[in-house]
């Protein structure tokens, strides 16, 4: 079992379980502890109610286009998908999120 220390990685593997993953599927594909990927999910979802958080980022475009300015963003949460437009409050977006997050 390799020893994983760095807050990026394990950001990854509870990304995994909030797109609906199971901690024993996650964990035996990288061969972590199922104790210790709970122990992280808590840690980063405490961060997440205290505002704290970087979320991965997932570039997408379709061939031949070419990004001009500021672009609109899609975050999913589960199978929820919300499209979000360059200007947007992010405090509107972060308690938005907090409310998806909350009736899940």
């Amino acid at each position: 079992m390799a020893k994983h220390g760095r807050r990026e990685y394990w950001a990854r593997l509870v990304a995994e379980l909030e797109a609906g993953a199971s901690v024993a599927d996650v964990a035996k594909r990288h061969q972590v502890k199922e104790g210790t990927l709970k122990w992280w999910r808590t840690q980063i979802r405490r961060e997440i109610r205290e505002g704290g958080r970087l979320l991965p980022v997932v570039q997408r475009s379709e061939p031949g286009v070419q990004a001009r300015g500021a672009a609109a963003i899609e975050i999913r949460v589960g199978s929820l998908s919300l499209h979000v437009e360059p200007g947007t409050d992010e405090r509107y977006v972060a308690a938005l999120l907090s409310a998806v997050r909350n009736a899940c």
